[in-house]
């Protein structure tokens, strides 16, 4: 792949993105929410670019399968009913425990773990292979300039730098990717991550049940797209945007899903070749800043603001680019680890998604169906659905069973991972709302016989 061309395409996005920071960023809503003036359709390139890279992570053992669309659809339907159904309204869970917020605490630390650590390294996996064997591209030289470009107009003009510059590379994404299924098809990533589907199988029925769950974590109530949702002009610019970035979504992934070829793996100094390494830009660049500002957005809303509930908007604004600089460090020291990952980054990243995260969607997804919520129902269908996940999440890495009970745990490590992410989803749910009902119940009893 020409470096003019590469140079060229960076040149422009850097320049597109910083022309939109000279915005005068006067508080916090500016820097992490554009202030609320993100328009309809630049909200709903932003929804699109930012999550499609990791949805496609998730999706990747799901590809072996005949039907695989069928449970990507109805996963990606799933969600738009969701925004639908509530008016894209952003979630927001105050989880208080014993009269603090340790609940609504461990979930953003397990969010900021992901940003700063898993999502960053696999985004790296990812770009080694594409860019790196198939196109050509020098993975460590590309990688930096993705992550200092990218840094810097995020340092700079904070979300609204990266929902502009996302709105440009999505024209430049959806043009390469109609061109590359003409001119090649899409590379399958099973054909370079084969040991992704063939070590943990995936199952039609698990995907259709598991999928949605997933889906509605990283499209509906991860961080980064609720920082999205609130960026919104007003209510129909948001719910013009979401409709058109998970339709789109759809559109994209059923397209990629019907369209992949396993070969030939090498297109490098072919047409093909110097498309898939924009659309790889296309796609890389959006996903690396998006991680970035969410980062940023948690630690500065998440933490600081907890830890300092008084500080001023410039203090807020400065931990904020404050800890962009550090996640952008923290991104360039594992470019060399992130060469060596390979299919097992992919699959531990997919791992924690899948039992981690399962419970805190069924928390929101509470909210969205009740708003009176009882915070110790809430918290106790997280504590119990993490307990779960987090067991299974260790015995996965530690690759045995326990001595006691070892028929139960083998089963326990078995289950598919979809089905059981629907799993961990369902007993959280359960146990919220019984001990909702059993809290409502009791409370009802002492007011009649008082």
């Amino acid at each position: 792949m020409s470096s003019y061309i590469i140079l060229l395409y960076f040149g422009t996005i850097l320049g597109f993105a910083l022309f939109f920071s000279a915005r005068k960023v006067k508080s916090s809503e500016d820097f992490f929410f554009d202030g609320g003036r993100t328009p309809g359709t630049i909200l709903g390139s932003s929804l699109l670019l930012s999550n499609l890279l990791r949805y496609q992570i998730l999706l990747m053992p799901v590809m072996a399968l005949e039907f695989s669309w069928i449970a990507i659809a109805v996963s990606l339907g799933v969600v738009l009913l969701s925004y639908l159904a509530t008016d894209g309204e952003p979630v927001d869970v105050p989880i208080d425990f014993c009269g603090s917020h340790a609940g609504q605490w461990f979930a953003n630390a397990l969010m900021l773990m992901t940003y700063g650590t898993l999502q960053i390294a696999a985004l790296f996996v990812v770009t080694n292979v594409f860019l790196g064997q198939l196109v050509g591209v020098d993975y460590s030289t590309a990688i930096l300039l993705m992550i200092v470009i990218s840094g810097l107009y995020t340092i700079v003009g904070g979300f609204s730098a990266v929902v502009h510059a996302q709105a440009i590379q999505g024209v430049v994404f959806l043009g390469g990717l109609i061109a590359l299924v003409f001119l090649q098809g899409i590379p399958s990533p099973l054909s370079v991550f084969p040991t992704l589907a063939s070590e943990h199988p995936a199952s039609l029925g698990g995907a259709i049940l598991g999928l949605p769950v997933m889906s509605l974590w990283v499209w509906r109530f991860d961080r980064l797209s609720s920082q999205q949702v609130r960026s919104s002009r007003d209510a129909a610019s948001r719910n013009k945007g979401l409709l058109v970035g998970v339709s789109l979504a759809l559109v994209i992934v059923v397209l990629v899903a019907l369209s992949m070829r396993s070969g030939p793996h090498d297109l490098r100094y072919s047409a093909a070749g110097n498309v898939l390494g924009i659309l790889c830009f296309a796609l890389l660049m959006p996903s690396l800043a998006a991680t970035f500002t969410s980062f940023s957005e948690l630690t500065s809303n998440g933490f600081f603001r907890g830890l300092r509930p008084d500080a001023s908007e410039q203090e807020v604004v400065l931990v904020g680019r404050l800890s962009t600089a550090a996640i952008v460090g923290l991104s360039i020291l594992m470019i060399p680890l992130a060469a060596r990952g390979g299919a097992w980054t992919l699959d531990l990243y997919i791992l924690a998604q899948v039992c981690l995260f399962p419970p805190i969607a069924a928390v929101y997804s509470a909210r969205l169906m009740s708003r009176d919520s009882v915070s110790r129902a809430v918290i106790a269908g997280l504590i119990v659905g993490e307990l779960l996940g987090i067991t299974r999440f260790a015995l996965e890495l530690a690759d045995t069973a326990p001595d006691l009970f070892p028929t139960v745990w083998t089963w326990y490590l078995s289950i598919d991972r979809y089905l059981f992410a629907f799993g961990l989803f369902s007993v959280s749910m359960v146990v919220m709302f019984g001990v909702s009902a059993f809290a409502r119940a009791r409370s009802s009893l002492a007011l009649r016989s008082g």
